[in-house]
């Protein structure tokens, strides 16, 4: 069984993807297009996964295409196909690849390193048990070809059966033991042809290996050259680019540094300013403040003498004495009385200070704030007449004419290097005529081997078939025993699929031979259907021509299987339901499930909703097709 597949940059397919498909039962391929208008699921890639099986084991596609045929256009990524196979022997993988070429085999006993690719892909077919016609013929059901054996004409359907059971009929008796003779001496002649012409022919193989290792040589030394000196470029361009940076930062600089300047200069003037006013601010405080108490110490000497028996300075009687009291109260309550006035005035001096310096630290302020907006992308924690002093000091004219310095010799130097990488693109290989001479030799030399090898091969081709037309005296009665042998397995395995596909109310029976006129037969084959309501021969439908032809082509492929060393790995299933009515649909679905189930894993592809909700399957894979190529997801 093919335990994993795993795809990348293979045709729709550009991203890697990987997919089980051991004992995976029954697998619906649907197909998601999103980048068209004109489509829903055709050309999404469905039959892709199953052309990559087909290259994985035999590096060509279902449909014929091989080599770089199969890559992604999108992408010049390596395209590469990887399998993962168990069988009796044990796991083995395989893995071919395109961009550049190659094919690796891991697990199969044998396997040489570095060996043919030919030979390998006859090991890989060795261990599998059978070969691309078989795969095409009895593992998957080709879309819209299902009815390719039971329609097809005579020499078709015969030559099917030749490529199913390993022989090859021609016409080639004709010629007898003379024939062979001849041939044989010709082949011998040919092949000592061959062996001269293919010394010679490896001679100029070597001559050329060694002319073109040395080519070889030469341009990897210069790519490496070259490359070095690109991967320098970057540095030597962003030098350049921040010394022109630099330049152009100083202008800027200088022409906002006048600017700047004045705003401080503004700013230490108004600064100042403020200063003064608060200074004659709390000086106005402090003169209010010794009026307040000069006023308070004469009202309590007032109050003292007022309450003492006699005046302390003229030691006349006061208390009791009304004369004394106003003599006293006149002369402190003059003094009062002006200690209030000068209070008051200093208030009105306070409250005008007051109002002088809430004007100037407004100013002030506002003049900060200028300064502090016009610098806001001055770095964290540098003050604002700070980063004036610092832009100051990086606009001078030695720091503009070391700039200009450096500027000078970040251009000189990539300018240097530029040159440096055009004189390493331009280095000549100087062997370049002598390889030219040796391949041209070599072409010569190879044209001939081919063209003799390719006579000694056709005459080997004709000997065989002589040796084959002796043998067998005539492919008829070989073929008409071939034919015979498999009609009765032909017959059960057309029964056994109509049991499900036409719920048993269908007979269809092959004819290997037809009677002569002479009494004789020839191998001639026919199908006799007959449904179980009297419809028989070519009077049924459509839909009953399709299920009929379904049988058959499913017997076919049973016979391939009954003939192959193992059992085939899987199963695939492309559109097998077109021309079928709802309730053909679900038998053939019924069908294709027993299918799945004694296969282990079946690929069934369709575009048919109807399909997909008839077949019930194990899991579903969609194809999804967008602008990134194609994806599998799965549920």
């Amino acid at each position: 069984m093919i335990k994993l597949l795993e795809i990348e940059n293979f045709l729709p397919f550009q991203a890697r993807v990987v997919l089980p498909l051991a004992d995976q039962g029954l697998v619906l391929l649907k197909g998601d297009v999103r980048v068209s208008a004109s489509a829903t699921s055709n050309g999404a890639g469905k039959t892709s996964i199953p052309s990559a099986i087909s290259f994985l084991l035999f590096g060509v596609t279902l449909d014929g295409k091989r080599a770089d045929a199969v890559c992604n256009r999108f992408t010049t990524g390596q395209t590469r196909v990887h399998g993962v196979i168990e069988d009796a022997l044990g796991e083995w993988s395989v893995t071919r690849t395109r961009r550049p070429h190659g094919l690796k085999v891991t697990g199969i006993d044998g396997v040489l390193e570095n060996e043919d690719a030919a030979v390998l892909q006859g090991k890989i077919e060795q261990r599998l048990g059978f070969g691309l016609h078989t795969f095409r013929n009895a593992v998957v059901f080709g879309q819209g070809a299902f009815d390719r054996y039971s329609s097809a004409d005579q020499e078709e359907q015969l030559r099917m059966l030749d490529e199913i059971q390993g022989v090859d009929f021609s016409d080639a008796l004709k010629r007898g033991k003379d024939w062979r003779a001849q041939i044989s001496a010709q082949h011998s002649e040919a092949t000592r042809a061959v062996v001269v012409a293919e010394t010679n022919r490896v001679n100029y193989v070597e001559a050329v290996g060694a002319q073109r290792a040395a080519r070889d040589m030469f341009a990897a030394e210069q790519a490496a050259k070259v490359a070095k000196l690109e991967d320098e470029t970057p540095r030597w361009t962003k030098t350049l680019d921040d010394a022109i940076a630099a330049r152009e930062r100083h202008a800027t600089d200088a022409a906002r540094l006048a600017e700047l300047e004045v705003a401080a200069a503004e700013l230490e003037s108004l600064t100042q300013v403020a200063a003064v006013s608060d200074a004659a601010r709390a000086a106005l405080l402090r003169e209010e403040s010794a009026a307040r108490s000069r006023e308070a110490d004469l009202q309590d000497e007032l109050d003292a003498i007022v309450s003492q028996p006699e005046c302390p300075t003229c030691r006349q009687p006061v208390k009791g004495s009304k004369a004394a009291l106003k003599r006293v109260r006149a002369r402190y309550g003059e003094l009062v009385a002006e200690a209030g006035r000068h209070v008051e005035h200093l208030l009105k001096l306070r409250d005008a200070a007051d109002k002088k310096v809430t004007k100037d630290f407004a100013a002030r302020d506002a003049a900060f704030a200028r300064l502090n907006k016009a610098t806001k992308d001055r770095p964290n924690g540098v003050k604002p007449e700070k980063f004036v002093s610092m832009l100051a000091g990086q606009c001078t004219d030695a720091v503009l004419a070391q700039r200009r310095r450096t500027l000078a010799l970040a251009e000189s130097a990539l300018a240097g290097h530029v040159e440096q990488i055009a004189e390493a693109r331009a280095w000549k290989w100087t062997g370049a005529a002598a390889l030219a001479k040796v391949e041209a030799d070599l072409a010569a030399a190879t044209a001939e081997s081919c063209r003799l090898a390719a006579r000694a091969l056709r005459l080997e081709d004709a000997h065989l078939l002589a040796e084959y037309c002796v043998e067998a005296a005539g492919d008829r009665g070989i073929r008409s025993r071939l034919v015979v042998g498999v009609a009765e397995f032909m017959n059960e395995r057309i029964a056994h699929h109509l049991e499900s596909l036409a719920a048993g109310e269908a007979a269809v029976t092959m004819a290997a031979t037809t009677p002569t006129k002479k009494g004789t037969t020839r191998e001639r084959i026919s199908f006799n259907t007959v449904w179980s309501w009297g419809v028989s021969g070519g009077e049924g439908s459509g839909g009953q021509d399709r299920r009929k032809d379904l049988a058959v082509f499913a017997a076919a492929q049973d016979l391939a299987e009954s003939r192959s060393a193992r059992p085939f790995p899987i199963r695939v299933f492309d559109e097998p339901f077109d021309a079928l009515d709802a309730r053909g649909k679900e038998l053939a679905c019924e069908w294709v499930r027993k299918v799945a189930k004694a296969q282990g894993t079946v690929l069934l592809v369709t575009h048919s909703d109807e399909v997909a909700a008839f077949v019930e399957a194990d899991r579903t894979w969609t194809i999804v097709l967008d602008k990134d190529g194609a994806r599998v997801e799965v549920s």
